[in-house]
């Protein structure tokens, strides 16, 4: 779906058709067509959401106040990421939009104690 998504979004800026110069965008037409096949009858907004509401849950699972592992982070922000392209399959409910908003948040909350903690364990620089 990404891929015919960017197939789509290509061709009005010009891209090429395919031609002898171009065999890669006939390879990416085949695997539009070979994908389009496999998820033929799969709501992939739901698809989507349900995977990015599993990588908050994994992340929240290893989530503790004041954490500053920044896998924990990470997982978050993927989840975001996940979340902001189910949104090309329609506007997201409240509770997903919740759910992104969380991720956000922890994942910038994680990183700013892990940066807290870093700048307070480097030691002092004397000017003198």
């Amino acid at each position: 779906a990404c891929l015919a998504n960017s197939r789509r979004l290509a061709l009005p800026r010009g891209a090429a058709q395919p031609g002898k110069r171009y065999r890669w965008l006939a390879a990416l037409d085949s695997r539009i067509a070979l994908d389009a096949e496999a998820l033929e009858g799969i709501d992939l907004q739901a698809a989507t959401a349900s995977f990015a509401t599993q990588l908050v849950k994994n992340a929240s699972a290893f989530d503790s106040p004041g954490s500053g592992d920044l896998t924990v982070a990470q997982a978050f922000y993927v989840a975001t990421l996940v979340l902001e392209a189910c949104k090309q399959y329609g506007e997201l409910t409240a509770e997903l939009a919740g759910t992104e908003a969380h991720a956000q948040s922890r994942s910038q909350e994680i990183r700013r104690v892990a940066a807290q903690r870093y700048d307070d364990a480097r030691p002092a620089v004397s000017s003198g």
